[in-house]
């Protein structure tokens, strides 16, 4: 006799961006963290709560949330990670980005290629610019570890049901949009 089961797939997606599409202070970035979820699995059973992380540019004065399936709410605001070690490459260009947004204390090594001179950042972005000039006669590349502060929102998503006629042995995605409204 086979044994009944099912999860949850939950979607991500930015909406907010600046005016040049570059803007990384008004960006949004979302994250299921094996952290924040109570046996560590970012795998979700109907039923089941799914914490996620919202990661909010300086920009981002306040946020909506549209959801597609359960009841979506607020849980923590302010929290605090240190990532450390993470990559980050410069190619042909003396800016970068981090995976999230940069809070404090940003430190780089370099790992690998010349580099790209001192590496500046602003609280509240991802954006990370080296002092040095791209040419295409010399054109830069680096590789760096990097670690920093990161600040986020811890939010949820529960009481996700199967639609009438779902297969019970696919999983279930639920789409989450966060829409940002920018500080003016």
């Amino acid at each position: 006799m086979a044994t009944p089961n099912a999860n949850i797939t939950i979607s991500f997606t930015s909406v907010v961006t600046g005016a040049d599409g570059e803007d990384t202070d008004s960006t949004i970035d979302l994250e299921v963290n094996e952290a924040d979820q109570a046996d560590g699995d970012t795998t979700f059973l109907f039923g089941d709560t799914a914490i996620y992380r919202v990661y909010k540019g300086s920009r981002i004065a306040s946020i909506s949330v549209i959801n597609s399936a359960g009841t979506e709410k607020g849980v923590s605001t302010g929290n605090t990670a240190v990532i450390t070690d993470e990559v980050v490459t410069f190619v042909a260009s003396n800016t970068a980005n981090t995976q999230h947004i940069v809070d404090s204390g940003l430190t780089a090594t370099l790992v690998g290629g010349a580099g790209v001179g001192s590496i500046s950042w602003t609280a509240g972005s991802s954006l990370l610019t080296g002092s040095l000039s791209d040419s295409e006669t010399s054109p830069l590349v680096g590789v760096y570890l990097v670690s920093y502060t990161t600040r986020f929102d811890k939010r949820s998503l529960s009481n996700v049901t199967s639609p009438a006629g779902w297969p019970a042995d696919e999983a279930y995605p639920v789409v989450v949009v966060v829409v940002g409204t920018l500080s003016s």
